[in-house]
């Protein structure tokens, strides 16, 4: 039986740059360099992909759940044109202070996916640019991998043990495919 390998990857920060705001429109132009490339790539190689992002202005009342929703569909919709395929994406709407079991790093969405789609959590990865993130892939038994996109350079400092730091997503994908990927089928 063949082991199937995930990547959750954060979404705002990570795949794409939010500078132009937290939920500006999402183009293919707003992803950073070498995401879409590499995802097709990886996605190519049999890895499902998965985006887990904890979306708090929800439930702090800045925007409307709705709204959230229609973001991440047009996410979804961007990636879909470039021929990859998010599996699901899992949002945490509630706010820090709630305490909720699926607000990153609690392993909760991991776990969900992975009864739901027959993952292997100790061979998939976790993408992001929080500390937040990494220990996420530490609490599912998955690995992190960080970025220094986004916020990942303000809170490395943050991190509580060492990680695998790389520029982008691109270059934490890259990574994967060729050190999991590649040499497996080597």
């Amino acid at each position: 039986m063949q082991t199937k390998i995930a990547v959750f990857l954060d979404q705002n920060g990570t795949l794409f740059d939010e500078s132009n705001g937290e939920y500006a429109p999402v183009t293919s132009e707003s992803f950073f360099p070498g995401t879409i490339q590499t995802l097709q790539k990886i996605q190519r190689a049999g890895v499902l992909l998965f985006i887990v992002t904890n979306q708090s202005s929800v439930g702090l009342g800045r925007i409307e759940k709705e709204f959230a929703l229609r973001f991440n569909d047009d996410i979804r919709s961007v990636l879909a044109d470039a021929g990859i395929t998010i599996q699901e994406t899992f949002s945490c709407m509630h706010t820090k202070a709630e305490n909720c079991s699926c607000r990153k790093p609690q392993p909760y969405f991991l776990k969900l996916a992975s009864e739901k789609y027959g993952l292997s959590l100790a061979d998939s990865f976790v993408i992001g640019d929080h500390p937040h993130d990494v220990e996420l892939a530490d609490n599912a038994g998955a690995t992190g991998l960080y970025v220094l996109t986004g916020h990942g350079t303000k809170h490395r400092g943050e991190l509580t043990k060492p990680y695998f730091v790389f520029q982008m997503v691109s270059d934490a994908l890259e990574y994967i495919y060729k050190t999991r990927i590649f040499y497996e089928s080597v």
